[in-house]
C-alpha cells in the first residue's frame, strides 16, 4: 500500500481490519476511498470512489504477489 503526506485512514479500526484481512495471505485488498479537494473560500468537495479499480489508493497487495506476476510500475508512469 501506498500512503504519503496527504492520505490518512478514516479510523483506526480500518487499517485494523486491512491488517486483519491482509494476514490471510490474500493477494489484493481493494478498499472504497474518498478524495477530497480543497478551493480558496470554499468548502472542501469529497468524492467517494466505491470498488475502485484504476486508482492505485485504496489498494493493498502481497508483494511476492506482484514480485510473482511481475506487476510494476511503467518507467514513464509519474503521477499517483
Amino acid at each position: 500500500m501506498w500512503c504519503d503526506a496527504d492520505d490518512k485512514f478514516i479510523s483506526t479500526l480500518a487499517l485494523s481490519m486491512i491488517f486483519s484481512i491482509a494476514k490471510s495471505n490474500c493477494d489484493a485488498i481493494i478498499c472504497d476511498f474518498i478524495e477530497q479537494h480543497f478551493f480558496p473560500n470554499r468548502s472542501p468537495i469529497y468524492i467517494l470512489h466505491k470498488n475502485d479499480t484504476v486508482f492505485v489508493h485504496g489498494k493493498v497487495y502481497r508483494t511476492e504477489f506482484l514480485r510473482e506476476n511481475h506487476i510494476e510500475w511503467h518507467p514513464e508512469l509519474h503521477e499517483h
